[in-house]
């Protein structure tokens, strides 16, 4: 990849979220109101029916009324609806993190009719005539329900890592899992997520690997015929030194191709120009015909398309439809000829996508909007080789509110800011983009606040506010320092105070999640609670540093984790182990990819094995049973 050595200084901007409500006084903060649409299917030609997970409801809604016809609650936070295709008068969604559930919903009663509960974060979601497939994110696994007899199986199909999203080849033989972040250590030769590639038959799973830097799959399709699968996904140049953004120096962005038939690896084309960046791409779906695909950029307020015809016949032409041997990308410009970006200022956040024979229809997700383009069908120009999607769709969409304008309080502007890729120079990333979540990616980066050549691992916000000093080297006194120089030494755009102070709030109001191995009640089993007797007493020495309400004594320690790379600095920051179950991989550079390694194998903070070694089987898996359950 081709990039210039020059330092890129960005210009002061700051951007203006013109289409929703905000107050001046930080002290005087309006009641918040959003709804959040996350996700979208037609029911008819003009109605929708949309998951708002801010609001926690289903909302029928009329483009040609324009307004919400009605509405069902959910009893928590969604995060992923299904509408039966086969049965259009059924919907599925997932809501919930440690007591989380899955919902049958008829959609013409308007209630929900079945419920499965006690599911830790159920996710993603595929369905095929008798089965119901739950992605379970922090299990890492997929949960199966039985429709018929309304049992879930006891036998659950192991994935990667944080499977968000799902599809369902069209014969329904071969379930594809989009694993969010890679499970490997992040300092090794290869950093990559994988897609799962199921065979329902006999639940065999195989990996399609992606290209190195390949993380955060947020959204997937699959070609009517099944030949193609494709996802979109964050690409970091995690290797760099982030000295720079310009022409993705830093961070891209993916639409990755698999050819199904062919098999063998898969190839990822960067959806980015060269000077401008498409950050953190969201949903991509195929309208119904099959002639048109299209792509939400969340934190770029814009919406890509492609004419499927031409798009495939790039990838033919490139891969000369053989089965390629290793994953590999083409460049910022991949598609310079074919693809049209449209940027949609008033639309902010756009997440969900829904297509159909007449519209397609991006909803900001924190703008409560919808940006509606209509399908078109103009005659072919063959001297026109340039964008060829414009043969299926207008480029002009209507702006339909889905309420009253969002009202936001600080908490909600600094989460805007966090997502918005915009508040980087060129547009290349967001907070988001190594923060998913404002967790983490699995990925080492190199920046220049400790020097050069020694990657850390990304560290989560999660209480970062309450735990410092920040960074693995400890170099940041406090998060507020950390969220600043973010912004002028990462994103190459610094900001006024009044920004800095709007993330800070929407960082010190994360909520942690209890980890997979908590129980269903929020309680720790029997297994947890001697572990945590065990973790606090002298026969690990856990909790000599990590101590307090944040498990942490915020104290830097040398506990032996140095490496060749790491320049003779061997104190790291004593890191809070409250949700260590999103952390991984663990240590200053990621080396260990579970606690079990972590613990027994690196002897963590026990080099000579002296505590470690003489747990037995059973203190071990209680031990881990523990720290699972924070």
């Amino acid at each position: 990849m081709k990039k210039s050595l020059v330092c890129f200084f960005a210009v002061l901007l700051t951007a203006a979220f013109s289409c929703v409500a905000v107050a001046d006084d930080v002290n005087n903060e309006p009641k918040p109101s959003w709804l959040g649409p996350m996700s979208m299917s037609f029911l008819d030609d003009d109605t929708l029916l949309i998951m708002q997970q801010d609001a926690r409801r289903l909302d029928w809604f009329s483009l040609a009324e324009k307004k919400v016809l009605d509405s069902v609650t959910l009893p928590d936070e969604p995060h992923f609806m299904l509408v039966d295709s086969k049965n259009p008068s059924r919907a599925y969604v997932s809501a919930g993190w440690v007591s989380g559930a899955v919902y049958e919903i008829d959609l013409n009663s308007k209630q929900i009719v079945r419920t499965w509960g006690g599911i830790h974060s159920p996710w993603a979601l595929a369905k095929t005539s008798q089965k119901l497939y739950v992605g379970r994110r922090f299990h890492n696994d997929v949960l199966i329900i039985d429709l018929d007899s309304g049992n879930v199986e006891e036998k659950t199909i192991p994935v990667v890592r944080e499977p968000t999203t799902m599809v369902l080849s069209p014969d329904e033989k071969t379930l594809y899992v989009g694993n969010a972040l890679t499970a490997g250590p992040a300092n090794s030769v290869y950093v990559a997520t994988s897609i799962s590639q199921i065979s329902l038959e006999d639940k065999c799973v195989k990996e399609i690997p992606l290209v190195d830097g390949s993380n955060v799959i947020r959204g997937m399709a699959i070609s009517q015929d099944g030949q193609w699968l494709l996802a979109v996904h964050n690409l970091s140049s995690h290797r760099t030194i982030t000295t720079q953004l310009a022409g993705g120096w830093t961070s891209q962005n993916g639409l990755t191709i698999y050819n199904v038939t062919t098999g063998g690896a898969a190839a990822t084309y960067l959806i980015d120009d060269s000077y401008l960046g498409a950050p953190n791409p969201w949903s991509v779906q195929f309208s119904p015909d099959g002639k048109l695909l299209a792509i939400t950029v969340a934190g770029g307020r814009e919406i890509q398309f492609f004419s499927v015809e031409a798009l495939f016949k790039q990838v033919n032409r490139d891969t000369r439809n053989m089965s390629l041997l290793l994953p590999i990308y083409y460049d910022v410009g991949s598609f310079f000829n074919s693809a049209k970006r449209i940027r949609v200022p008033e639309l902010v956040g756009p997440r969900a996508l829904a297509m159909n024979d007449k519209y397609t229809v991006a909803a900001g997700y924190f703008s409560d909007n919808l940006a509606v383009f209509d399908r078109v069908n103009n005659p072919v120009d063959e001297n026109d080789y340039k964008f060829p999607a414009k043969q299926f769709t207008s480029f002009q969409p209507r702006i339909v509110p889905l309420g009253s304008a969002p009202v936001l309080n600080a908490v909600r502007r600094g989460e805007i800011l966090f997502h918005d890729g915009e508040a980087s120079s060129e547009s290349w990333h967001s907070c988001a983009t190594c923060h998913p979540d404002a967790r983490v990616d699995g990925m080492n980066w190199d920046l220049l606040n400790d020097g050069t050549g020694n990657h850390k691992s990304t560290k989560s916000m999660v209480l970062a506010h309450k735990t410092p000093p920040c960074m693995a080297l400890g170099v940041r006194a406090n998060a507020e320092a950390a969220v600043a120089a973010g912004f002028v030494h990462i994103h190459f755009m610094p900001r006024q105070q009044s920004d800095y102070n709007d993330v800070d709030e929407y960082l010190k109001a994360l909520v942690p999640v209890p980890g997979p191995a908590i129980q269903p009640d929020g309680t720790l089993s029997e297994s947890a609670k001697r572990g945590k007797r065990l973790f606090h007493s002298p026969k690990t020495g856990c909790a000599s540093c990590h101590s307090g309400p944040y498990l942490t004594d915020l104290k830097m320690h040398d506990v032996g984790t140095e490496a060749h790379n790491d320049f003779g600095e061997s104190e790291f920051d004593t890191p809070s182990l409250v949700e260590i179950h999103r952390t991984g991989p663990y240590l200053h550079d990621g080396r260990y990819t579970t606690l079990e390694d972590l613990l027994f194998k690196g002897l963590h903070g026990d080099l000579k094995g002296e505590r470690l070694n003489r747990l037995t089987d059973q203190e071990k898996a209680d031990l881990i049973n523990y720290l699972l359950s924070l």
